[in-house]
């Protein structure tokens, strides 16, 4: 997303409704969703689409979420 020059790195305690928010694991991939609140995140589950409370998300210990990074569109920077 960085070299397309359309999204913003945004702090995590900035994040808003519509930012990609991209967690990493400590093997394997990570997990990507939308954010829908302050507090929760759309997320593609194994047979559905579910809203996450993002804290617990982060915080489970079965997913072992080593880093949380925040993406916001802002466009095309020459358009």
């Amino acid at each position: 997303m960085k070299k397309t020059g359309h999204y913003a790195l945004i702090p995590y305690d900035k994040r808003q409704k519509g930012d990609i928010i991209a967690f990493k694991r400590d093997k394997g991939s990570g997990h990507v969703g939308i954010v829908s609140s302050k507090k929760k995140f759309i997320s593609a589950l194994r047979n559905n689409v579910g809203e996450l409370d993002i804290e617990k998300f982060r915080d489970n210990p079965r997913d072992k979420i080593t880093g949380t990074t925040v993406w916001r569109y802002i466009g095309p920077l020459n358009g």
